[in-house]
């Protein structure tokens, strides 16, 4: 039985999640999406015409495709690499306590609270539960470290139950 007056779960977040994260943050963006896609697109449409008028693809239009193919990538893993290395504080253990007074959530230099009415939504999605506080902000707590489903229901019940809204 799940204690649902407070359940604390602490963990680490390793590389990949991190940018999973990050991933799973851009796709919330929809301007972002979209700018991130263009050169996708833009690539897309330079093989597309070269193929409809059978020319073979010259060195300078490979390097424009290969270009827009990786632009995402490097988009996203860039400034993820650098916010993860150079921010001590995303090596360190973050503990977060769910409490029908909110998400407290601490390492060992940083402490902050957002209340159950600040949760704008909860989702599911890419590995991690979400508690958004905006349309692009969120807490993201890996499901790896939840024991089981009856603990994840225990965390998304106190919250309905103090006005958070479930996607």
């Amino acid at each position: 039985m799940i204690d649902t007056e407070k359940i604390r779960v602490v963990y680490s977040l390793g590389l990949v999640e991190y940018i999973k994260m990050r991933i799973a943050l851009t796709l919330q963006r929809k301007l972002v999406l979209f700018f991130v896609m263009v050169p996708v697109l833009m690539a897309l449409m330079l093989v597309s015409v070269y193929a409809y008028y059978g020319i073979s693809l010259d060195a300078k239009a490979w390097r424009l495709t290969i270009m827009g193919f990786l632009f995402p990538v490097f988009f996203i893993a860039a400034p993820t690499l650098i916010s993860y290395y150079s921010s001590l504080e995303s090596l360190k253990p973050i503990t977060y306590e769910f409490s029908d007074l909110g998400i407290q959530a601490s390492t060992e230099n940083i402490e902050f609270t957002h209340k159950w009415s600040a949760i704008i939504r909860i989702d599911r999605a890419f590995g991690f539960l979400m508690f958004f506080f905006n349309k692009s902000c969120a807490h993201f707590i890996p499901l790896r470290a939840l024991t089981n489903e009856t603990e994840i229901n225990a965390i998304v019940q106190i919250a309905t139950k103090n006005g958070a809204r479930i996607k």
